[in-house]
């Protein structure tokens, strides 16, 4: 759930970068080389709101050893919600008080059923793996545990499948936890990793163990996301779905919606 993004340089790439890059290399341009942001959705700014807030615990429980009042939490996630929620689009800001109390009912739970369980080391951890031609990719850990685990949480509308949650380990958690591992510093902190997925109404823990293959599978993916954007391609995709809720339907003319 790290929101933090690595800025405008295309040679930095995220998680969000190469995600976009391989769904729709037009996205990216749209995005990354002409610099158009399109406008944030209710779920989106949930869970800005709800890291936010859990971040901010987790920054001052560091050392304090103690979590927050939920009403404290609350009002963290108040303030950045009601900031965000300037840049939604009209018909999007129709949902936005529904989207509030969802977003609210998510913090507790992930209160309750991570953040009181949790004593944090290490937050918003900035990770570095060097790719080619200056390009590196760039990762944020949510956290880090006294018990070696490293998190990371995702908000949603409705419950996970393991498939779903798996794609966050290939992207995520294993190449967060080898990356860990290559720096003196971080590589006897982590032993475990884990998803923990909020929704209004369930929390859903996923334990996984992190495998060298994804890890690799990961690092080529990203370099070879690196080597397309060097190029100056970039080339619409050719399904309707992603098009019908892309950002930038409107200025594409190959958009298939």
């Amino acid at each position: 759930m790290a929101w933090k993004d690595v800025g405008e340089d295309i040679k930095l790439l995220s998680v969000s970068k190469i995600n976009m890059m391989k769904r729709c290399a037009k996205q990216f341009e749209f995005r990354y080389i002409k610099g158009i942001k399109s406008p944030p959705t209710c779920s989106l700014i949930n869970g800005i709101s709800v890291h936010e807030s859990a971040n901010k615990n987790y920054e001052q429980k560091k050392k304090s050893k103690k979590d927050m009042s939920f009403d404290v939490m609350a009002d963290i996630f108040s303030d950045t919600f009601k900031d965000k929620e300037k840049e939604l689009e009209p018909l999007d800001a129709l949902g936005a008080s529904k989207a509030y109390d969802n977003g609210i009912k998510m913090l507790r739970k992930y209160r309750d059923k991570v953040a009181t369980k949790t004593q944090p080391v290490e937050t918003e951890l900035e990770l570095n793996l060097p790719l080619i031609d200056k390009y590196s990719f760039i990762g944020y850990v949510d956290l880090i545990t006294d018990k070696k685990a490293l998190r990371d949480t995702k908000t949603a509308g409705q419950k996970y499948g393991i498939e779903k949650a798996y794609i966050s380990k290939l992207t995520q958690l294993s190449p967060y936890y080898f990356i860990c591992k290559q720096i003196p510093a971080l590589k006897d902190k982590v032993n475990t990793v884990a998803l923990d997925v909020v929704t209004p109404k369930d929390y859903q823990p996923f334990p996984f163990k992190p495998e060298m293959w994804e890890f690799d599978k990961f690092k080529d993916d990203a370099t070879k996301v690196a080597k397309l954007i060097q190029t100056g391609i970039f080339l619409p995709c050719d399904d309707a779905q992603t098009c019908g809720w892309c950002g930038y339907k409107t200025m594409c003319r190959n958009s298939k919606s």
